[in-house]
């Protein structure tokens, strides 16, 4: 499985609540933001996936969170009208049962790696840049429905962080980025030298605390990012508004489905699902998307 804990995937929600959660804080369904991550009109990106066979397969036999961590990939292929099933067989033998029974598209996951393949096409998506664009998608929406022009910190230049960063620069976006990483955030740099880059967990305090209105987009895979007294210290004074694909989830829970108008945005597993699938539709597919880290 992936870096996702069964912890995580116990805050996961249902098909009704992702369809209430998207409509509370997006105004949005499923098509229209996962269509949105890949710049497709949402009545394409249903008509394109309608009637597809999604086999989810195993790679081993581990434990029941990986069992579950494969149900819920099934269930968002059925939100979003395929027809999708967990395959009985395990490894090679599951892509065997996939193929007889006549999958459009696949996907299975291990320790590293969570991938979806159009066997039509011959397409490869890999989870990364489908979480990337999915959740600059809902910060864009978060932020009245564009990013051009703004100032957007990235918070970790792992593989999602570096994605996103990409992302919004293509969307016009002005993308300051940190990374606990020095070496990281000075190797992005070297590739995408329009962003700016914070070395000093001293600078990212500074820029959290003079941007009383900052947009955010947070992918750091640890509780706190900076110490708790400081976030605290921070939230008093400062009213961001944070798009977090991150797990554990790095900001105060209760900003989850208490504030409005809403300021963060966090589900740790179906959005990026949704975006995987409906990647696989996009007509200008690029074999990038097909990459776990592209950073050295």
């Amino acid at each position: 499985m992936t870096c996702l804990r069964s912890q995580d995937l116990k805050t996961t929600l249902s098909s009704q609540d992702i369809s209430n959660y998207l409509s509370h804080y997006l105004n949005c369904d499923i098509f229209t933001l996962s269509g949105r991550a890949w710049d497709m009109d949402a009545e394409f990106l249903e008509q394109k996936l309608s009637g597809q066979k999604l086999a989810v397969i195993k790679i081993t036999s581990d434990d029941d969170s990986n069992d579950a961590f494969l149900e819920i990939l099934a269930s968002v292929g059925k939100i979003m009208g395929v027809d999708a099933k967990v395959m009985d067989q395990i490894g090679d033998d599951g892509f065997k049962q996939a193929e007889q029974w006549g999958a459009d598209i696949y996907t299975f996951s291990n320790d590293s790696d969570f991938v979806a393949r159009n066997l039509n096409a011959d397409r490869v998506i890999h989870s990364n840049p489908a979480s990337s664009r999915i959740f600059v998608a809902a910060l864009e929406m978060l932020n009245g429905g564009s990013l051009k022009g703004e100032q957007v910190l990235v918070l970790g230049l792992g593989p999602v962080g570096y994605f996103a960063t990409e992302r919004l620069l293509e969307l016009g976006a002005h993308p300051v980025v940190y990374d606990i990483s020095q070496a990281r955030s000075i190797s992005l740099y070297k590739i995408l030298p329009e962003v700016d880059i914070l070395l000093k967990d001293t600078d990212l305090e500074k820029t959290l605390l003079h941007n009383r209105d900052l947009l955010i987009f947070e992918s750091v895979p640890q509780k706190n990012i900076l110490s708790e007294e400081t976030m605290q210290n921070i939230f008093c004074q400062v009213t961001p508004i944070v798009s977090a694909p991150g797990v554990p989830l790095s900001w105060p829970e209760n900003w989850l489905w208490n504030e409005t108008p809403p300021r963060l945005f966090h589900e740790p597993l179906m959005m990026g699902t949704a975006s995987m699938l409906a990647g696989l539709c996009n007509e200008d597919y690029d074999q990038r998307y097909a990459l776990s880290y592209p950073l050295p």
